[in-house]
C-alpha cells in the first residue's frame, strides 16, 4: 500500500494508484477503507468498469447489497450484455429479496459469460431450498476449474439437505484432497457431523471441534464462507453465542434450518 500511498501523493489527479490501493485493501479485507479509495478512483474515472466492479463486491462483503445493486446497475446501462455486471446485480437482487429477477439475470450472466466463474447462484439456491439445484452448481463449477474451497463447502450442504450423507462424506474427502484442510472444508465437515439424520455420521462433539476458532481474517477473505460458526444443526447443542451474529440472517437459516 504504501507505493501506491506514495503515487497518489505525488499525483493525486490520477485515478490508478487510488484504485490499486484500495484493491490491496479489500484483499486484506480492509472493506470499508477500500470502498473510499474505490470511490476516489471512480470519481476521477467515471467510466472504468473494473473500479466499479471491485466496488461493488467491496460493498458485497459487508453486506450492503443496495449499495451493490446501484453499482452494478450503473455497470449495465454502459453495458446491458456484461457478464460480470449481470452476474454481481443478479447476486445483489437475489439478497434483497427479488430471488426469481435475481436468479434470472445469473443464468443469463452464465449463458453470456460462458465460464464456471459465474456459477455462483448458492444464495438464490438456498433461499428457494433447491438443493439438487445448488449441488449441481457446485459440482459443474468444481469440474470446471474453479478452485475455490467454497464450492465443496456448497456441495456438502446441498447432499446434506437431500439426504445424501455418504455422498457428502465422500465429497468432503474430495474438497480434502483439491483444498487440504481449507477453513470451507471444515466447515463442511461440521455441517455433516452435526446433523442428528446422518446416522453414525453424526458426531455433535465432532463437529463442534471441526469448526476453527479465531479465524476471522479468513473468513472476511472469502465472501462466500458466510458463517463464523456453523458448528451443527444440533439446536440443543448450539446456543444462540454459537453463532457469528455478524453473518445475515438468511444465510444463517439456510445452514441452520
Amino acid at each position: 500500500q504504501s507505493a501506491f500511498g506514495r503515487a497518489i501523493e505525488a499525483d493525486p489527479g490520477w485515478a490508478a494508484p487510488w484504485a490499486m490501493r484500495g484493491r490491496t485493501k479489500m484483499m486484506t479485507a480492509n472493506y470499508a477503507a477500500a470502498v473510499e479509495d474505490y470511490t476516489k478512483a471512480i470519481g476521477l474515472e467515471p467510466g472504468n468498469a473494473q473500479y466499479l466492479m471491485w466496488r461493488c463486491q467491496s460493498l458485497m462483503a459487508m453486506d450492503l447489497w443496495a449499495q451493490a445493486a446501484e453499482d452494478a446497475e450503473t455497470l449495465l446501462k454502459a453495458n446491458p450484455a456484461m457478464p460480470q455486471a449481470l452476474s454481481l446485480h443478479g447476486w445483489a437482487l437475489v439478497n434483497l429479496g427479488d430471488v426469481d429477477r435475481g436468479l434470472a439475470e445469473q443464468d443469463k450472466s452464465i449463458e453470456l459469460g460462458k465460464n464456471a466463474s459465474f456459477l455462483l447462484r448458492f444464495d438464490g439456491y438456498f433461499r428457494k431450498a433447491d438443493w439438487a439445484a445448488a449441488t449441481r452448481e457446485a459440482e459443474q463449477a468444481i469440474a470446471g476449474g474453479v478452485a475455490r474451497p467454497a464450492m465443496h463447502y456448497y456441495r456438502v450442504v446441498g447432499l446434506v439437505e437431500q439426504g445424501k450423507y455418504t455422498e457428502a462424506r465422500d465429497a468432503i474427502q474430495q474438497g480434502v484432497a483439491r483444498s487440504g484442510n481449507a477453513l470451507e472444508i471444515q466447515l463442511a465437515q461440521a455441517y455433516l457431523t452435526g446433523t442428528p439424520a446422518a446416522g453414525a455420521l453424526y458426531d455433535v462433539d465432532g463437529s463442534l471441534r471441526s469448526v476453527p476458532r479465531g479465524r476471522d481474517d479468513d473468513l472476511a477473505r472469502d465472501q462466500h464462507a458466510r458463517a463464523d460458526a456453523v458448528p451443527c444443526r444440533a439446536g440443543a447443542r448450539v446456543s444462540g453465542a454459537a453463532l457469528d451474529e455478524r453473518a445475515p440472517d438468511e444465510f444463517r437459516h439456510a445452514v441452520l434450518a
